[in-house]
């Protein structure tokens, strides 16, 4: 597989974030980006679906993500 590389910029806060996230995971801070890439994948995906996202224990959902991202009336997820 092809992998195109990029630079990016993040403040401090961000970059700290993901080194924790990295560290904790045992992967890089390009694996994280992955990741979250495919989460958010998942999450439009099943928003254009009427779906939504949320924490749950058991049968109860603890938290709902809301007003994280839209997509724009009339276009389609694509992700």
């Amino acid at each position: 597989m092809t992998m195109s590389r990029m630079n990016v910029e993040f403040t401090p806060a961000t970059d700290a974030a993901l080194e924790r996230l990295a560290e904790t995971l045992g992967t890089s801070k390009a694996g994280i980006l992955r990741f979250g890439i495919a989460l958010m994948q998942i999450a439009v995906r099943e928003q254009a679906s009427g779906n939504s996202i949320g924490v749950v224990n058991g049968q109860q959902v603890v938290r709902e993500v809301v007003g994280v991202w839209s997509i724009p009336a009339g276009q389609k997820e694509r992700a």
